[in-house]
């Protein structure tokens, strides 16, 4: 067995060299926890660990600089799309009472917003350039609109859509464009419309009554979704048997401003990618119950040519789209799962053209799916990491640069068919972290997998390993006094482990299989060092 030991610099050297081949990315254990989140804010890494015991964790990417910063017996929520304003994420948690939170990654500015008794939760926390807003959930709190500047004293009610408490699920869903929050409400008067604030009483209200009179003009249960576009902020609206205008809208914030683009049936899961809104939507036939192609992938570049279906990648009325569709970009296309009717839901490309529109893999061969939806990470080095399942492995890592010959299981974490079902993804200083089941557990772990700068760097007054290359045995010199010299595979396996008081010592790895380990130096007195090893046959 020929064993070559490399520093971080080296490996990262080599992963670049040989890039091109695939994902050059092997999983291995950051942290023994099971965590209900993974966020990143700048340059910390965030994780929530869901139990009686648990609360907010921090990381700068090692494991010396992981720590807990507050402890919560509740369930910690950061919303899906991280709500950020001046250098600080919000958060809320909602035992023993419902409280919203900041952070800025630190210990001490990680601090308590405000606390309100009888409210259950908060149903949107989003920013503008100078507030974040949130609605709650709560007899109390009915139709009325919050905002924060990050104090209990500028936490406050900004308006109450409907005094008559007549409309009891309004408003819904706000989305922040830079200077405003939109989102739909209602009132007996005018119906469910859309609305923008400015974060003051009088810098709330409707921007237009579309279908005029107490008729809805928005359809905010279903299809709630919005996305900003060229300054203008695009929803799906209608003025129902009036006009005929039911289907995709856009608005500048003013009343003149508000107009139908195109007739949709629907219109949800809606990004921006380049210079287009990509989204689900049925025809507008459907609007009759008389849909022609089902829910598929549709583009939108604001105008009323340039919105229209992609491709019916599932012929027929059926559907190609899932309810829990999601997309990701790619370069100049996005990622999406689909199903074509003959491969099950599978991992499609698409570049805004039909022809440009194909599957990528068929990674679960015949009818059956990988999965259901793309459960995935951003892109690191040209790749998205994500969960699949081939029927050999069971839901295990995957990743992707968008073609065939790129798509490939990166990692058996749990061998065999039963599968260590990666989720909870985030891209984070050349790495992905990811909750994942190790082989033998009970419970979730975090991984880390990319280019292994959560390892520490390693400075003069460091361990040193050689011979590079070696012959089967590894010395280590310039160790602490005491300290405990641990082998750590990819899959988080201690494959070898000893205690010296010696500065200097050997282990051997003449079992160890080829891949990336972890020599990890644990200090008596808590200081942990780290190398990368690489070992090959």
């Amino acid at each position: 067995m020929k064993n070559i030991i490399l520093g971080i610099t080296s490996v990262l050297l080599l992963l670049k060299s040989i890039h091109a081949q695939g994902p050059q990315c092997q999983p291995t254990i950051f942290k023994s926890i099971e965590t209900s989140q993974i966020v990143h804010l700048d340059g910390t890494l965030l994780f929530t660990e869901p139990v009686s015991t648990g609360g907010l964790w921090r990381s700068d990417g090692t494991i010396a600089g992981t720590t807990k910063i507050i402890n919560s017996p509740g369930y910690i929520e950061f919303p899906t799309k991280p709500c950020i304003l001046e250098g600080y994420i919000y958060f809320y948690t909602a035992y023993p009472a419902l409280q919203l939170w900041k952070t800025d990654g630190s210990e001490d500015g990680t601090a308590l917003v405000k606390e309100f008794a009888d409210a259950n939760a908060i149903r949107s926390l989003v920013a503008t350039n100078s507030s974040v807003f949130f609605l709650l959930e709560g007899s109390n709190y009915v139709n009325k609109l919050w905002k924060s500047d990050g104090t209990e004293s500028g936490t406050m009610l900004v308006a109450d859509t409907d005094p008559s408490n007549s409309l009891s699920w309004d408003p819904f869903r706000l989305f922040a464009s830079s200077d405003y929050v939109f989102f739909h409400a209602g009132t007996p008067l005018t119906g469910v419309e859309i609305w923008k604030s400015d974060g003051s009483s009088s810098g709330t209200a409707i921007i237009k009554d579309i279908n005029p009179g107490p008729f809805d003009g928005t359809y905010h249960i279903l299809n709630g979704t919005m996305a900003e576009l060229n300054g203008k902020v695009y929803f799906y609206g209608g003025a129902g048997n009036s006009t005929g205008e039911q289907g995709l809208w856009e608005t500048n914030g003013t009343e003149s401003g508000t107009q139908f683009v195109q007739s949709l049936g629907s219109f949800s899961n809606a990004i921006r990618h380049g210079n287009a809104i990509y989204f689900s939507a049925n025809d507008d036939g459907a609007i009759n119950g008389n849909t022609l192609y089902g829910e598929e992938l549709w583009k939108s570049d604001g105008t009323p040519d340039g919105t229209f279906m992609i491709k019916d990648i599932r012929p027929g009325n059926s559907g190609s789209i899932s309810s829990n569709f999601n997309i990701k970009g790619l370069g100049s296309g996005i990622l999406f799962y689909a199903n074509d009717g003959i491969s099950g839901y599978e991992l499609w490309i698409s570049d805004g053209s039909a022809a440009g529109t194909n599957l990528v893999k068929d990674i679960y061969s015949g009818q059956a799916s990988s999965a259901n939806n793309l459960y995935a990470s951003d892109i690191l080095d040209g790749f998205i990491y994500f969960l699949a399942n081939n029927s050999l492995n069971g839901n295990e890592l995957w990743a992707s640069d968008g073609t065939t010959a790129g798509t490939v299981l990166v990692a058996d974490i749990i061998p065999g068919s039963e599968g260590s079902t990666p989720i909870k993804f985030d891209t984070f200083n050349g790495n992905v972290y990811f909750s994942a089941l190790p082989p033998n557990a009970f419970d979730n772990s975090i991984y880390t997998c990319g280019n292994f700068l959560s390892a520490d760097d390693v400075a003069d007054n460091e361990f040193k390993v050689f011979p590079n290359p070696s012959n089967g045995t590894i010395q280590l010199r310039n160790l602490p006094p005491e300290c405990t010299i641990e082998v750590v595979s990819a899959l988080g396996i201690v494959v070898a482990s000893q205690k010296t008081k010696s500065t200097e010592n050997s282990i051997s790895l003449g079992q160890c299989s080829s891949g990336l380990y972890t020599l990890i130096v644990r200090q008596d007195n808590g200081g942990i060092q780290h190398q990368i090893i690489l070992i090959e046959n």
